[in-house]
């Protein structure tokens, strides 16, 4: 029998500085007509400065709404974040997003943390320009106001790649297609120098050409400014592309993470597996694509088993009685990934893990 150590929800890590983000047991459910419903359930993971953090799974998964959450965006009501913290680091200052007060938070959205929604047309007003809309969050940080805060959004406006910015800082939302509305909420999620920047699938709805613009402009600001970044995507492709470290999320919470060439090369998690397993692959035209059979868990039910083992070929009855933690996975060639994996099975060595955890 293979022992392994129980991490507590943390990926661990080889020594470096501190994460800028830590996020532990992070659980958020909203009261609805039909029931509660449980969108996130106790999601923890770090994130260190300058790394991009991919966070990949299915529609439903919990992605969004787990990001959406660390900045009170999620409404409330229905909306609840019943449990955990969110630690965000600067220097020798220590907040911690889930404790804030409205005004507080208002202090750290667009300031220290940077929102690109995923649907650009529906998150600018249509009512105002879209230079009035950048201007608006630098002079409300006090970054710059009167004719300096325009100045600063036009130059915003030429930074993310949009031609003629001072013409077009008076043009509406309307008037910009969806890669160049796209742009304007990167310059206004970037407006303030953020530490943090969370793109929401920001590339959705984009034809590729226009995908591959908005996330080689996002990579290049990134190095430039220093930032971190968490990619949202359900896009495995994409990800393996950008991200640094990969967290494969499924039924509301993390059931693998680890360094991006890991998680690809030596996937553990069997959610993981069958989701590469479901990407086709040029060198392999004649190979069957995997068919994850079954349906996701329900998210009216409080999440006491392992959420995948329904749909698992390798699950045995205590999948169905005890949810697993994230365990590390020590003693192999990559364990210096911070590689873990929330499954009672270990693929690797074709072994249950029955024992007591440590």
């Amino acid at each position: 029998m293979i022992r392994r150590k129980k991490t507590h929800g943390h990926t661990p890590h080889p020594p470096r500085s501190e994460p800028i983000l830590s996020v532990k047991d992070l659980s958020v459910r909203f009261n609805t007509v039909d029931g509660v419903v449980h969108a996130v359930n106790s999601i923890s993971f770090d994130l260190y400065r300058g790394e991009t953090l991919g966070v990949v799974g299915e529609s439903g998964s919990g992605k969004s709404v787990s990001m959406l959450s660390l900045l009170r965006l999620i409404p409330e009501p229905p909306g609840e974040i019943t449990s955990g913290s969110a630690i965000l680091r600067s220097g020798d200052e220590s907040v911690d997003l889930i404790s804030l007060s409205w005004k507080q938070m208002n202090r750290v959205r667009g300031r220290r943390v940077g929102f690109v929604f995923q649907d650009p047309l529906s998150s600018l007003n249509p009512l105002i320009s879209v230079g009035k809309q950048i201007r608006e969050i630098i002079e409300r940080h006090n970054i710059a106001r009167g004719p300096a805060a325009k100045h600063r959004s036009v130059d915003l406006l030429k930074q993310v790649g949009i031609s003629d910015a001072g013409n077009r800082y008076h043009s509406y939302p309307h008037e910009f297609s969806g890669g160049m509305r796209q742009r304007v909420m990167i310059a206004i999620a970037i407006a303030c120098n953020p530490e943090l920047v969370i793109a929401d699938e920001p590339t959705t709805a984009l034809d590729v050409t226009i995908q591959a613009q908005i996330i080689d402009l996002l990579m290049k600001l990134k190095r430039e400014m220093g930032i971190s970044v968490i990619w949202i995507s359900h896009d495995l492709g994409v990800v393996a592309g950008i991200a640094d470290r990969v967290m494969v999320m499924y039924g509301g919470t993390g059931v693998e993470t680890g360094t991006a060439e890991t998680v690809y090369r030596h996937p553990r998690h069997p959610y993981t597996v069958g989701l590469l397993g479901a990407i086709p692959k040029l060198h392999q035209d004649n190979k069957r694509l995997v068919n994850i059979k079954g349906n996701p868990p329900s998210v009216y039910s409080a999440l006491r088993q392992c959420p995948f083992a329904p749909r698992c070929p390798w699950s045995f009855e205590l999948c169905t009685q005890q949810r697993p933690p994230l365990f590390a996975l020590d003693g192999n060639e990559v364990s210096d990934s911070g590689h873990t994996s929330a499954c009672w099975y270990d693929l690797e060595h074709d072994t249950r893990r029955t024992e007591d955890v440590v």
